[in-house]
């Protein structure tokens, strides 16, 4: 007879028990700060588990038509990707809805998700936030 499957959230200091998981499938680290885990154990064993995680997400950019070709959105990308390396960022996405932004993240050597990607928008609206700060 199977026993029972206990679910709970993983404490901070507790998400290396997944690295080797990350590791063996090339995901980014989790981070302590920014990231939630679901874990479902048997007999004190992991059987499986659900991360929720704050990914920084790089963009939009917008460059004014009349200042276009003119390196202004490579320099913004170079300072930018200063600033992530100062800052020990784990990784980001860029959704590259141009030519020229699929360009730059080729040139810097960013890997193209191959795998479906699908958003969920939160049940937080405009409205509900404009009213929490007045």
């Amino acid at each position: 007879m199977d026993s029972t499957v206990t679910y709970r959230w993983l404490e901070p200091q507790e998400l290396s028990r997944i690295d080797p998981v990350f590791a063996k499938r090339g995901w980014i680290r989790l981070s302590e700060h920014f990231s939630r885990v679901l874990v479902a154990e048997r007999d004190g064993e992991m059987a499986g588990f659900f991360c929720f995680q704050g990914l920084p997400f790089m963009g939009p950019m917008h460059i004014v038509e009349s200042e276009r070709g003119k390196g202004i959105a490579q320099d913004l990308v170079e300072q930018m990707l200063a600033w992530t390396d100062a800052n020990n960022c784990r990784g980001f996405m860029v959704v590259a809805d141009s030519p020229h932004t699929e360009k730059l993240c080729k040139a810097k050597g960013m890997t193209r998700v191959v795998s479906p990607v699908y958003v969920m928008n939160g049940t937080v609206s405009d409205s509900d936030i404009e009213k929490d700060e007045v």
